[in-house]
């Protein structure tokens, strides 16, 4: 039985997924279990995280994170370049910044910058009421930084503005729940449980919550015996999204 579990840590292990364990705890987006040796988190993985529909939804969930995060990278070099040339900084002086620019690897971004990075730009220097009308859904770049997944625990435990759009979020947050369902109140509590900027800000994201929910057609709400909770209507979310790739 031991060889069993030894052999199988080291399958899961060669599939990169020791990314999912660090420093004795699960880092499964929503999981923090911790573990005092691998064979037992490699059970955990196996029995809480298997393949299924919660399982993919938060795949899908992680692999538009990592999109976004892509498109602020890219977002940030730009800002970058452009402030070397404002300052008219000598080359000398500039090798630092060549180097932290081309950190972890140029992107192939094929399209226009503008379109490539829209959702990203808009997240971190709109408004709510401005977030919920444009910039809500990102377009996808063609590759993915697994580097960057960790970026998510950034924000977990930093008091920063996650760089992604209320829409996206409230979204995953729907996704992630084992009903695909989430009461108003729920969605709160997400958002304050996943990053340390909604514990310790005031209330006023609160109002750009309900704005986002009331504003997408892809949020639908569902009176029920318990109260109401919301749903995401993929279909006109990818008609949505489709329409922004198509602009």
């Amino acid at each position: 039985m031991n060889q069993d579990i030894e052999s199988g840590s080291a399958q899961i292990r060669s599939k990169g997924s020791s990314s999912l364990f660090i420093n004795g705890r699960c880092t499964w987006p929503g999981c923090d279990s911790c573990f005092e040796e691998y064979p037992y988190f490699l059970k955990h993985l196996n029995n809480d995280h298997a393949f299924g529909d919660k399982a993919i939804a938060q795949w899908k969930i992680q692999q538009e994170l990592v999109q976004h995060l892509e498109n602020q990278l890219i977002v940030e070099k730009e800002k970058l370049q452009a402030m070397h040339h404002h300052l008219n900084l000598p080359e000398h002086r500039s090798v630092h910044m060549r180097a932290v620019s081309d950190w972890p690897g140029r992107l192939s971004v094929s399209g226009p910058l503008s379109m490539v990075t829209y959702g990203a730009a808009e997240s971190v220097s709109k408004g709510p009421a401005e977030l919920g009308q444009q910039g809500s859904w990102n377009t996808p770049v063609p590759n993915l930084l697994a580097d960057f997944i960790t970026g998510l625990e950034y924000y977990k435990h930093t008091n920063v503005r996650p760089p992604y759009t209320y829409a996206f979020l409230i979204r995953w947050s729907i996704l992630e729940s084992p009903d695909k369902q989430r009461t108003l109140n729920e969605i709160y509590n997400w958002f304050q449980r996943m990053f340390f900027y909604f514990r310790h800000n005031t209330a006023t994201w609160k109002n750009a919550v309900r704005h986002n929910l009331s504003l997408h057609k892809c949020f639908v709400r569902v009176e029920g015996g318990k109260g109401a909770v919301w749903t995401v209507d993929e279909a006109e979310f990818q008609r949505r999204k489709g329409q922004k790739l198509n602009r």
